[in-house]
């Protein structure tokens, strides 16, 4: 089960994956899944996940929250967005 939590995670993170210098996460990951590190090494990286899921569920209500008191807006809809990040996929963090 654990594996396939860090496998998933790897998956969602697409082309970013073999960026490291981005984070040392996917390194820890591959290191987890390999079955090499220390022994706790993989819930280690379970608890990385989660916390970022945690912080990122975090953000996402305070963006929304944000939008409903229209301190922030929409400058353009997803399409166009989608279509101007098509080339830069890789500058993402």
């Amino acid at each position: 089960m654990d594996a396939i939590v860090i496998a998933n995670y790897l998956e969602d993170l697409g082309p970013l994956q073999s960026s490291h210098w981005v984070s040392t996460l996917p390194t820890a990951c591959e290191v987890a899944l390999e079955g090499r590190g220390p022994p706790d090494l993989e819930d280690q990286v379970i608890a990385t996940i989660a916390w970022q899921e945690a912080q990122m569920q975090r953000v996402g209500g305070l963006l929304k929250h944000m939008a409903t008191q229209r301190f922030i807006t929409d400058i353009a809809d997803t399409e166009t967005a989608a279509r101007a990040l098509v080339d830069r996929r890789g500058n993402l963090v």
